[in-house]
């Protein structure tokens, strides 16, 4: 969603969550999901708002720093890695997740650059 300078979800990017909640609903069903997003304040505010709309306990709100993909970002997050450990790494995430939930769907709230790998990530585990 758009955020502020303060790299805050502002209001409009609040709107923007609420329909790609309702669209989720529309489209994939009703749940159960589970929710990770990178721990870029912009980022966790676009995934409380999933949350709350979808009914995602916070069990199942996972904040990850590795996958945060931006200049900003934590010094060992997959944005500064470099070669095959950091997308072992980030497989290895996704995995786990994959694992850890049989039922229902995974919802990744990840910079635009980042969405590319993880749907190749996908594809290549299932």
């Amino acid at each position: 969603g758009n955020y502020d300078g303060n790299n805050r979800l502002n209001n409009s990017g609040r709107e923007e969550m609420i329909l790609l909640a309702g669209s989720i609903q529309e489209h994939v069903g009703e749940g159960p999901y589970r929710l990770m997003t990178s721990t870029a304040p912009r980022a966790i505010d676009s995934g409380e708002v999933l949350a709350e709309r979808l009914g995602i306990p916070n069990d199942g709100f996972k904040r990850e720093s590795y996958v945060w993909y931006a200049n900003d970002a934590p010094s060992d997050s997959y944005y500064f890695g470099f070669g095959k450990d950091r997308i072992k790494k980030l497989k290895g995430i996704v995995q786990t997740d994959l694992d850890a939930f049989e039922e229902g769907g995974i919802i990744y709230v990840t910079h635009w650059d980042m969405a590319g790998y993880l749907a190749g990530f996908f594809a290549e585990i299932k």
